[in-house]
């Protein structure tokens, strides 16, 4: 996913636990200007921790180590691990002063039982901020991974996603059995905003596979969404297509001729029932005297 696209779904933000309030204002103008849609609220610690209620929605809160620290010591164990894995927020937790600093003991035991959903920020009001920020939106919205590991005793990755889906995966599902013998599987991290998986292969380039990808083979629905948005694109450069040929006052069969291509893959391509190659694109392209780009951007 692009780092600059907005996203339609909207995220709850709290940042009622930020004491002073130049630091909240910082982190509101990070949060407003990442690219998502975002709404306010100032309720998510009146619930956290203390109700079974499952109508929260995800919710980013951003406070201050102390404080998250402070209520994290303060709750039933049980009762923090429930609410994390009922209402699935994320916590960004601020080291500004030596109040927060002098919780830092408290961050491995509040990681383990948030299921990872926590970064510490150093800097607010720094790039460490815009960079927490937008991990955790998009994470909340199911897309990024939080976590990924090679298992060595099977040869395969277990992956944990922000929505909780999860699972192993074999090189096989993925179609890299021939790639594996080239990747050093125990570099295993996962990429920047969790929207990738990273591995070092032995001549010491770096390998990434998608997150969207991993994700459609341990999720029947994802794969699902994934199709759509597929079909839906290959409508769009079929369109596009047609519309050009037709402004170029040339047919299908004058256009499959020109370029050697069978009339009727021509007609799939232009109703979205068939995938082209990004080479057959090209030929197209080049058949009506056009660009690569004249096709594939709108």
């Amino acid at each position: 996913m692009s780092r600059d696209s907005a996203l339609s779904n909207q995220i709850q933000y709290d940042v009622t636990r930020v004491a002073l309030k130049s630091a909240r204002e910082s982190v509101r103008e990070h949060i407003r200007t990442s690219g998502y849609l975002w709404e306010e609220s100032e309720d998510f610690w009146n619930h956290f921790g203390e109700t079974d209620s499952t109508d929260q929605n995800s919710t980013l809160v951003v406070a201050d180590l102390s404080k998250i620290a402070r209520r994290f010591l303060s709750c039933d164990r049980h009762k923090w691990i429930a609410s994390v894995r009922m209402s699935r927020p994320y916590f960004i937790a601020l080291v500004r002063t030596r109040s927060d600093t002098e919780y830092a003991y408290v961050v491995e035991d509040l990681l383990r039982h948030s299921d990872l959903r926590l970064s510490l920020c150093k800097s607010p009001g720094a790039a460490d901020l815009e960079h927490c920020v937008f991990e955790a939106a998009n994470i909340l919205n199911s897309h990024g991974i939080l976590d990924v590991k090679y298992i060595r005793e099977s040869d395969c990755l277990w992956v944990l996603y922000g929505d909780g889906v999860s699972g192993l995966i074999q090189w096989s599902d993925l179609d890299m059995s021939e790639i594996r013998k080239d990747l050093i599987p125990e570099s295993t991290t996962k990429g920047s905003y969790g929207a990738s998986i990273e591995i070092l292969t032995k001549d010491g380039t770096l390998f990434e596979i998608d997150s969207d990808v991993v994700k459609a083979h341990l999720s029947p629905r994802h794969a699902a969404i994934l199709e759509a948005a597929a079909e839906s694109v290959h409508k769009e450069v079929g369109l596009r297509i047609k519309s050009r040929r037709s402004a170029a006052g040339m047919t299908q069969i004058e256009l499959g001729k020109r370029i050697n291509i069978d009339q009727a893959i021509i007609s799939k391509i232009e109703r979205g029932l068939h995938q082209p190659r990004i080479d057959t694109l090209r030929r197209i392209a080049s058949g009506l005297n056009l660009g690569l780009n004249a096709l594939l951007v709108n």
